[in-house]
C-alpha cells in the first residue's frame, strides 16, 4: 500500500475517532462568532455541529460545514476520503462505522445521541438517563467488537507469519544442501584434475624415458596439423 493512501486511512480513522468521542460525550453545539449557541428555531433547544449521517458524508467530511473553532478544537482533518482509500480499510474500521447484524452503524448511534441531547430538556432526568445509558452500552459493544475483529485479524496476520517462516526456513536448508552439493562437486572435479595432472606428468616422465632409450625425439606440432612427427637422430 503506497503512503499517500495510508495516509488517507489515517485521516479517516481521525475523523471516526472525533465522532466517537462526541458519542461518549456530546454532539458539540453551534456557535456564533461572538461565541454562543445558536438557537434551534425548529426543533427547540440550540443547534448542535454538522456531522456526517452516511458513508458518503464521512468520505467528505473536511470540517468546512463546522464552526472553525470546533475544527481546530477536535482535530478534523480537512481533506476529503477518495472513494478507493474508504475501500482499502481494514474489515473491523469498515464494522466499526457501518455496523453489523447487531451492532448499529456509527451514524444510527449518532442520530441517537442527537435525539437525545435535544431531548434533554424535555425528558425527566431518569429517562434521560436510561436513554444515555442505552447508547453507552452500544458504543462499549461497537468497541468490543472492533477488539474482537483486530484479534481475529491479528490472529491471521501471526498465521501468516508464520507461514512464512517455515517457508524461509525451507528456502534457507535448500540453500545449504545446494551450497554442500556444489562445494563436494568442486573438490571432486579438483581431485579429478590432479589425478589428470599427476598422470600426465608420469606419462611425460615415460615418453622422455623412452626418447633417451630409443634417441627418437618428437617435433613439436606444426599449426597446419598439430600432428607431432617423429624423426630419429643421425
Amino acid at each position: 500500500m503506497d503512503k499517500q493512501r495510508i495516509e488517507g486511512i489515517k485521516k479517516l480513522e481521525q475523523k471516526v475517532r472525533v465522532l466517537e468521542g462526541w458519542l461518549a460525550t456530546d454532539i458539540p453545539h453551534r456557535l456564533s462568532d461572538d461565541g454562543n449557541r445558536l438557537e434551534d428555531s425548529r426543533k427547540g433547544g440550540f443547534q448542535l455541529e454538522w456531522y456526517p449521517k452516511s458513508v458518503s458524508g464521512l468520505r467528505g467530511w473536511n470540517g468546512s460545514k463546522n464552526n472553525p473553532a470546533t475544527v481546530a478544537k477536535y482535530d478534523i482533518p480537512k481533506n476529503t476520503t477518495a472513494h478507493t482509500t474508504y475501500k482499502a480499510i481494514s474489515q473491523a474500521t469498515r464494522e466499526r462505522i457501518e455496523g453489523t447484524c447487531k451492532l448499529p452503524s456509527l451514524f444510527a448511534r449518532l442520530k441517537e445521541k442527537e435525539k437525545i441531547q435535544y431531548d434533554n430538556g424535555h425528558l425527566s432526568k431518569t429517562q434521560n438517563f436510561n436513554s444515555q445509558l442505552a447508547l453507552v452500552k452500544k458504543n462499549h459493544e461497537a468497541i468490543a467488537h472492533e477488539m474482537i475483529a483486530l484479534r481475529l485479524e491479528n490472529d491471521t496476520l501471526n498465521e501468516d507469519v508464520q507461514v512464512k517462516e517455515r517457508q524461509m526456513i525451507g528456502l534457507k536448508l535448500q540453500h545449504k544442501t545446494e551450497i554442500e552439493w556444489r562445494n563436494r562437486l568442486a573438490k571432486q572435479q579438483q581431485h579429478q584434475v590432479m589425478e589428470l595432472e599427476g598422470q600426465s606428468h608420469h606419462l611425460r616422465q615415460q615418453l622422455n624415458e623412452l626418447m633417451e632409450k630409443t634417441g627418437i625425439y618428437p617435433e613439436e606440432p606444426t599449426p597446419q596439423t598439430n600432428i607431432i612427427q617423429l624423426k630419429q637422430d643421425d
